[in-house]
């Protein structure tokens, strides 16, 4: 007996051990489903198939796994299909059990993926999902670049995305760095409509991201989402871990899931280095990590950083440098910021929306004005309807926001009093009914309400049983008892002609301004190693595994000199590749030309052993990139009378990312004929200097010789020179010789550059130019020391004959020593071509004042100036020593106080903060101040000789906070505004007011019963109202209602208003006591009073005057703008002296004939755009439209804007407004 049982266990383990593993674990209802798919569908059995691929074909078609395997087999042993199209034809099963995805850490399945593409050889043409699924891809490999795709690169059509319209659901994707749910690495492609779904992608080391590790160079991603959970290292994000230098960014994607990593993780992003970030996205789940952790990004520090439309209900946890938007943020004035999270008391506490500055100081509070929102806010309706073109929500079903569709898009129901203003507004979903609003129900008298019938062009009533919202509607009140019979006033609006021409709503790219770090001067090794003269060659590999195409990594001076030999050789190869523009020469170390070095200006006499020959001359010029990796060349010496003389002599375009950068020369003696530069002697055709110094040298052409230059000596079709310095140098010369270059002719681009030395010449000298005949911009640009020249000389540049746009702030101190036609700023400027006032230029005025000088030398027919043209350029002295240039253009400049002369390029020790010791009170006892960043800010006492003690409080975002200011201990990490309290008083913070609309004349009524979140009036039981205040009616309404609704209403009578009595209610009414009194209940803050009807402000840059006030309400139009704005935003609102305005009409000839902008983006509550109110601005290429309230438009409203200018209209208005602008633009 015991012998059958032995044996009736050892079979039962036996049949068990043959099962299925996941038989173990039991399987759910979905699983389940699963399993019995994957009887039915064709699973890989591992083989591979590339019978499908012919070399000649440009398409193809893929159907199962096999051929997707030898998609990925052939694209790994170097055919990269570029120029050739894939279109995917059938859902592709990788492994049979994806139900069971997450178990396959412990239990692998039957076929491991090989991603397609790898460092070696990336995937270069273009996959068309056709909205197919990839189930069950297994990876589980400590390698980098693992994906369902490896590398990706450039396509042959850049305007089609790369990868579209494919999803990916039920997998395990583990790797190294460089891990992505699809792919690994991107470059320069674009992902669209692609998902993860219910998947798990894993990093043991850095840049991993749901759907792609790294992104750079351009790629944008957008329509995309993923579900599932993300974990690794570093630059961890939910859709990328890291953007780099990317134009396009991240658009119209989701997250919904775990991100977790150490450092930089984000909800959508973990590190972001570009001015783009996430557009019209949000991100949901939970998100954790130790340093720069964020709901939203991880880590957002480029210069004027973009996030639009975005929101975050994350749950945020890490150790520092954590909030609930973004860890790590660089806050900037010129920063659009239309990002928000939830404000939740269970989530989130103690955070604040940015965890810490780009140098890791910790905020206390908020920095974003209005990003944390109410579930109210965010859930009722009112964020997705002014975000209407890309969220919805079925309201009381979903739990927050998604991406909008028919069912989900939300409308707004906007009830109106007698005098046809608005006092409440309510949010629906389509097919939903209005709830009846009963205002005046406490007097007994019942309201019924109107709405304008455009089909009919009479108000008809709104019939709330039967009637359903399909569209926004306007409500207005009447009373049945009294008026019966009236009419009410007929608003017609006008008839307008059919548009002739185009109608162009393409979305255009995004543009970037780049991100330029500043090289710090590098110290000395104690021991260099001098070059002896020779060159070498070794470090060239053309099977190189850089990540772009081919790096050369230079150690020595040796391997530096041996470039020449590579520019010169006969090798067809290595020709081929230097010309492709995919080379990159990297400097490893520091590098030493010369013994003593710290003699160079003694070479003219005793001159050094090692004479250096420029890279590249005239028959064979640099073609490639050169990056200095912040490394710094000593001892560079050249003497001679030939032309083109420097570290590069002729330095040409090899293509798109072509450039010398992140290189300090110091210690250099370098004399040539003409033609020469320290960096570049020459280029004739668009070469980039980014982020190089040339230090302690001396730099200059023979005394008959022209073109010298600080970096680059004479430059044609030059396409960027950002953030170069010249310091402590001598640049001299015969004719045109400039600080920065001397000859400049058709730039893209003069930014953020700098001298400061001596700089001497005959005719046209210049501290940064000396002649620039055309560029498109100069921006952020000084000079100081010492400028001499015989004629046509200036502080900032010699001559300029054509600038198209000046930027950010320069100025100039230079001590200017000439003998005819000499200025402050310009020896010789074309007066007649500019609005002198918009060019931000600037110089100490008493440095100038005793010798007489004028702004500006002569004009370009030679006229001499006695006058000064620039009527805003001349500021005291004091005005550049004490912080505040420094600080009105904080994220450019900087300097150290009481150590600095004058204002430097910003790094984290020179930043300059403003502090204001506030007492709305009594202005009398104000101040403001100037700190450097991370001081401690003395103790204001302003009454301390009444002795009267007093405590400050931090005020931020137009409210008191409870964060009390420290000076013992604080340290200033941002612009600080303090609040006086006196000692034993108790400021308590503001509450933070709900975005909601703000009641004019009523206040918001409670409905009896409905399925939609409203707004609820909370009573207060230590008030008993007794009589009922009552306002005097007004006549009829004369706005025209903005809506319709699609279904018609059950009556058509022919009512007009009522004058109906206001009544204000603030609890159900109850019989009171006489002798109890209701306090009077004012909306508007004292600041109301001094803000009138005609009043003219600027808010940014845009003049604006009141239309009318109500309260803590009221309406403005837009009169034009203050200064040089080129892309003008006209909000939805604007806050001025505590008042909420909503900004509601354009002016007529608002901007006529402006000259500066280039776009213009109306916003969402503007009615009505006036006469020529964009006439003759011929610059204006770009009209993005997003009002739907837009009723007219003035005569010529957008005549002479640019002949190819694109306006971008809402699509639901789209008839209308085409009728609107019939013969109004061109």
């Amino acid at each position: 007996m015991d012998k059958r049982r032995v044996s009736l266990v050892l079979v039962f383990v036996m049949i068990i051990s043959v099962i299925r593993p996941y038989v173990w674990y039991g399987e759910n209802a979905s699983q389940k489903k699963m399993t019995a798919k994957a009887a039915t569908v064709e699973v890989w059995d591992g083989s591979v198939d590339t019978s499908w691929y012919d070399r000649e074909a440009k398409s193809f078609k893929i159907s199962n796994a096999s051929q997707l395997a030898g998609l990925a087999q052939l694209v790994n042993r170097g055919e990269t299909m570029y120029g050739k199209k894939i279109t995917i034809t059938a859902d592709i099963y990788l492994n049979r059990d994806w139900g069971n995805y997450d178990s396959w850490g412990n239990l692998a399945p039957d076929n491991q993926w090989t991603p397609i593409g790898s460092y070696q050889h990336a995937f270069r043409g273009t996959i068309d999902g056709n909205n197919h699924c990839v189930y069950g891809i297994y990876i589980n490999m400590q390698e980098n670049v693992q994906g369902l795709f490896g590398r990706v690169e450039t396509n042959s059509d850049y305007d089609e995305q790369a990868i579209k319209d494919w999803h990916i659901k039920n997998s395990y994707i583990r790797g190294a760095s460089y891990v992505g749910g699809f792919v690994g690495c991107a470059y320069r492609v674009d992902i669209a409509g692609c998902s993860v779904e219910d998947s798990i992608v894993i990093g043991e080391g850095d840049r991993v991201g749901g759907l792609a590790g790294s992104s750079y160079f351009s790629c944008c991603i957008e329509r995309c989402h993923v579900q599932g959970k993300i974990n690794g290292e570093n630059y961890v994000g939910g859709i990328v871990g890291e953007i780099l230098e990317n134009h396009g960014g991240v658009q119209n994607c989701y997250v919904k899931g775990n991100v977790s990593g150490a450092d930089y993780v984000g909800g959508v992003a973990g590190f972001i280095k570009t001015r783009y970030g996430p557009h019209y996205s949000y991100s949901q789940g939970k998100v954790s990590g130790e340093k720069y952790v964020g709901g939203l990004i991880g880590s957002f520090v480029s210069d004027n950083a973009i996030s639009q439309g975005c929101y975050t209900v994350m749950e945020v946890s890490g150790l520092s440098g954590t909030g609930t938007i973004y860890g790590q943020y660089k806050k900037k004035p010129s920063s659009v910021q239309d990002a928000v999270y939830l404000k939740k008391n269970s989530i989130n506490q103690g955070l604040c929306d940015v965890g810490c500055d780009e140098f890791s100081s910790e905020y206390r509070w908020n920095q974003l004005e209005g990003s944390g929102v109410s579930e109210e806010y965010l859930c009722g309706g009112e964020f997705c309807y002014n975000n209407s073109e890309y969220y919805g929500v079925s309201l009381g079903k979903d739990k927050y926001p998604s991406f909008v569709n028919a069912k989900n898009k939300v409308y707004q129901a906007s009830f109106y009093d007698d005098k046809s203003a608005m006092f409440t507004q309510r949010y629906y979903n389509s097919g939903d009914k209005i709830d009846n609003l009963q205002p005046y129900i406490t007097e007994g008298k019942m309201i019924r309400w109107a709405t304008y019938d455009k089909s009919l062009q009479k108000y008809v009533v709104w019939d709330f049983q039967n009637d359903w919202i399909a569209e926004d509607i306007s409500l207005y009140p009447f009373e049945i008892t009294s008026m019966k019979n009236a009419k009410l006033k007929k608003l017609l609006g006008s008839v307008h002609k059919e548009l002739k021409g185009k109608d162009v709503t393409k979305k255009s790219r995004y543009s970037e301004k780049s991100n330029y770090n500043r090289s710090a001067e590098l110290t000395v090794k104690e021991n260099p190693v001098i070059w002896d003269g020779t060159e070498k060659t070794d470090f060239f590999n053309t099977r190189s595994e850089a990540l772009i195409g081919v790096e050369c990594k230079i150690y020595t001076a040796s391997q530096l000199a041996g470039i020449n030999s590579l520019l010169q050789s006969q090798d067809e190869e290595i020709q081929q590749y230097i010309k492709s523009g995919y080379v990159e020469f990297k400097l490893m170390n520091d590098i030493y030309l010369n013994e003593d070095w710290e003699n160079y200006l003694s070479w003219d006499k005793e001159p050094p052993k090692n004479k250096w020959t420029p890279i590249g001359n005239e028959k064979s010029p640099f073609t490639a990139s050169f990056n200095g990796n912040g490394h710094t060349i000593y001892g560079l010496y050249i003497d001679t009378k030939e032309d083109a003389q420097g570290l590069f002599g002729e330095a040409e375009y090899c293509g798109y990312e072509s450039s010398i950068k992140n290189l300090t020369i110091k210690n250099a003696y370098i004399k040539g004929g003409s033609r020469v530069g320290a960096i570049v002697g020459e280029s004739l055709e668009q070469i980039c200097v980014f982020d190089c110094n040339v230090l302690q040298s001396v730099v200059g052409c023979d005394a008959d010789g022209e073109y010298a230059g600080g970096i680059v000596g004479y430059g044609n079709q030059i396409n960027s020179i950002v953030g170069v310095n010249v310091n402590q140098c001598k640049v001299s010369g015969g004719d045109t010789v400039g600080g920065v270059i001397g000859y400049c002719n058709n730039s893209s681009l003069i930014e953020q550059c700098s001298f400061q030395g001596e700089l001497s010449g005959n005719y046209t000298v210049g501290g940064i130019a000396a002649t620039v005949n055309t560029c498109n911009k100069i921006s952020a640009c000084y000079s100081l020391g010492t400028v001499f020249g015989k004629q046509c000389i200036g502080g900032l540049i010699g001559k300029t004959q054509y600038v198209n746009s000046w930027g950010d702030a320069s100025y100039t101190a230079c001590k200017l020593e000439g003998t005819n036609q000499g200025g402050i700023l310009f020896g010789c400027f074309p007066t007649t071509d500019y609005n002198c006032s918009d060019v931000k230029v600037y110089y100490p005025k008493e440095c100038y004042e005793e010798k007489g000088w004028q702004d500006i030398g002569c004009d370009l027919n030679g006229v001499g100036s006695t006058k000064n043209y620039f009527t805003n350029a001349a500021r005291p002295r004091e005005y550049f020593t004490n912080g505040k240039f420094c600080n009105e253009n904080k994220d450019i400049y900087g300097m150290i106080l009481m150590q600095d002369e004058y204002p430097q390029f910003l790094n984290e020790k020179n930043k300059v903060l403003k502090i204001q010791y506030w007492n709305k009170n009594d202005p009398n006892t104000s101040q403001q101040k100037y700190c450097n960043y991370k001081e401690k800010l003395a103790d204001y006492q302003p009454y301390k000789s009444d002795n009267i003690q007093v405590e400050w409080y931090v005020y931020a975002n137009g409210e008191y906070t409870d964060v009390k200011w420290n000076f013992n201990e604080d340290l200033v990490i941002t612009d600080t505004r303090l609040g006086l309290c006196r000692q034993g008083e108790v400021i308590k913070p503001t509450p933070t007011a709900t975005p909601t609309a703000i009641p004019t004349a009523f206040p918001d009524f409670v409905t009896p019963s409905t399925a939609t979140p409203t707004p609820k009036l909370t009573a207060t039981p230590t008030m008993k109202p007794t009589a009922t205040p009552t306002l005097k009616p007004t006549a009829t309404p004369t706005q025209k209602p903005t809506a319709t609704p699609t279904r018609k209403p059950t009556a058509t009578p022919t009512i007009t208003p009522t004058q109906v009595p206001i009544q204000v209610i603030t609890e159900k009414p109850e019989k009171t006591p006489e002798q109890t009194k209701i306090p009077t209940v004012t909306a508007a803050p004292k600041q109301a009073s001094v803000v009138k009807a005609g009043k003219v402000f600027v808010v940014k840059k845009i003049r604006y005057r009141v239309i009318k006030v109500n309260g803590r309400k009221g309406s403005v139009t837009v009169k034009g703008v203050k200064g040089t704005v080129k892309k003008l935003v006209i909000p939805k609102k604007v806050v001025y002296k505590g008042i909420r305005f909503d900004v509601a009409a354009i002016d007529d000839r608002a901007f006529y004939k402006n000259r500066k902008i280039r776009r213009a983006l109306i916003g969402t509550n503007i009615q009505s755009i006036g006469k020529m109110a964009f006439y003759g601005t011929k610059q204006l290429r770009y009209i993005d439209i997003r009002t739907k309230k837009l009723k007219a438009i003035g005569k010529k409203a957008f005549i002479g804007i640019y002949p190819a200018a694109k306006i971008k209209i809402p699509r639901t208005r789209k008839k209308k407004y085409i009728k609107l602008l019939a013969n109004k633009y061109g």
